[in-house]
């Protein structure tokens, strides 16, 4: 009788122990199993004091302050001073977000501000006013100096320009994921839109795409100026430019530039105009890292106009696999 309530005991164990598995893998990336996100709590470190939403913590907080952020934040967050904004994540509070609720740019950053964002996720912004910059940035609008260090930014949407993220300072991204943001006119950057450049250090630009009636200059990524740069393992991939051009990312005229690193890549992107991989008009350069995998309906990995495109050892492998096979990089001036 023992041994058979000691058999009953471990198979339940077994059993529950492979629901619990199988919950795991097939829950949402980011989720927290058995929490729903608690409502917003907003910390001062220095002070001690709580907030019910990000802007009533923004507008206390002294310069060069940090803030943490607990649950699911709801609203839009102007920020006018240099701060610091830590997301805390526990099985309790679940996965610290900012949601734009469709409201505006989930959040914006002024001129002059220094701001670094760590360990958030952003998303349900919406900038589709008429005019700029209310018709751009659906997630972030950075006038300033941004950086996001392991951020998502995610489902977001502009009118016309950086569905993710609009930038017209400096902005660095560490290991942060931007993907599956829209742009819904005919307009530029799906994912990211930049004017002063950007630096790239790890992480994914991914799946972001133009409107059922749009299209999207660079997919994932374009360079209006400034240098852009892709290092360690940055990925820009699986981005759509409809019938545009610069599937993966799209670079302008000179100076905008855009340099690729270290084990960086640019795969699995598409346009129906030029340029698969990579659409420059500017400077171009493939020091290391691969484009692959990318389809457009001329120059699958690259297209160059009147640009500089320099792949600095075209004995290896950098660009390879992309359709038209016959054109993995095309220039004409």
């Amino acid at each position: 009788m023992r041994g058979d309530l000691t058999g009953r005991r471990t198979f339940l164990a077994v059993v529950a122990g492979t629901i619990m598995m199988l919950a795991t893998l097939l829950a949402p990336a980011g989720a927290v199993l058995g929490a729903a996100p608690s409502p917003c709590r907003v910390t001062n470190v220095a002070t001690g004091a709580s907030f019910r939403t990000l802007q009533g913590g923004v507008n206390t907080a002294k310069r060069g302050a940090t803030l943490r952020v607990t649950g699911l934040c709801k609203g839009t967050t102007s920020i006018a001073r240099s701060l610091t904004i830590v997301g805390i994540r526990t099985k309790a509070t679940g996965v610290p977000t900012l949601d734009g609720n469709a409201k505006s740019h989930t959040l914006s950053v002024a001129s002059g501000a220094k701001v670094l964002v760590r360990g958030l996720v952003i998303k349900n912004g919406a900038a589709i006013t008429s005019e700029y910059p209310g018709n751009s940035g659906g997630g972030i609008f950075n006038d300033g100096t941004l950086t996001l260090d392991r951020v998502v930014v995610e489902k977001n949407t502009a009118l016309e320009s950086g569905g993710g993220i609009r930038s017209e300072g400096t902005l660095k991204l560490i290991d942060t994921i931007v993907r599956n943001n829209t742009i819904r006119a005919n307009g530029d950057g799906c994912g990211v839109a930049v004017s002063a450049g950007i630096t790239m250090k790890g992480g994914r630009i991914a799946g972001n795409h133009p409107g059922p009636d749009g299209e999207c200059y660079g997919g994932g990524l374009v360079v209006h100026g400034g240098a852009g740069v892709l290092s360690g393992n940055a990925t820009v991939a699986n981005n759509v430019a409809g019938t545009a051009s610069g599937g993966g990312a799209a670079v302008d005229n000179a100076p905008a530039s855009l340099t690729m690193r270290g084990r960086s890549s640019i795969s699995g992107n598409a346009a129906e105009g030029w340029g698969g991989g990579v659409y420059t008009q500017g400077v171009f350069t493939l020091e290391a890292g691969t484009i692959t995998g990318n389809t457009a309906g001329s120059g699958g990995g690259i297209f160059g106009t009147c640009a500089v495109v320099t792949v600095a050892d075209p004995s290896a492998d950098h660009v390879f696999g992309n359709t038209p096979a016959l054109d993995q990089i095309f220039q004409v001036c």
